[in-house]
Parts: structure tokens; sequence; C-alpha cells
């Protein structure tokens, strides 16, 4: 079991990405700037029976101000 960081992981190929490596078994943190997309993405992962071993981490890497430390981060 390995643990990925996938930026843009709530949205089209980086969520492909995440829900195919948690069915592997795998852990997956997804970094996001969408707070909506980011609970969908934990729902299906939560419906995949991967409790604990995916994260949700709410950032915009697309400026310099997004990526300070996160206020928090979601689990499932």
């Amino acid at each position: 079991m390995r643990t990925y960081v996938i930026t843009g992981g709530t949205d089209g190929m980086g969520k492909g990405l995440g829900l195919h490596l948690l069915r592997r078994g795998d852990n997956v943190i997804a970094v996001a700037s969408g707070e909506a997309k980011g609970r969908a993405f934990l729902a299906e992962a939560h419906r995949l029976g991967a409790e604990g071993r995916a994260v949700f981490l709410q950032a915009d890497l697309s400026t310099v101000a997004g990526m300070r430390p996160p206020q928090h981060a979601s689990t499932v």
C-alpha cells in the first residue's frame, strides 16, 4: 500500500486516478480548491469502502496565497 498526493484530485483525470488507486487499496490525498467536489470525492471513496484511506485537502495551488498551510483536511 502506497500513499499518493494528487493535485486536481477531485475532477477529471485526477479524480479517476484517485478512485483507481483507492480501488487498488492505496491511500489517496486529493488536493483541490473546490470544497463541494472534495466532499463528492470523499463520498465516492466511502462508497468504494475506502474509509480511512481517502483525504481531501483544500488548497488553491494556482496562487501563492493558496499554497499556504491548509486550515483543515477532510477525511472519509
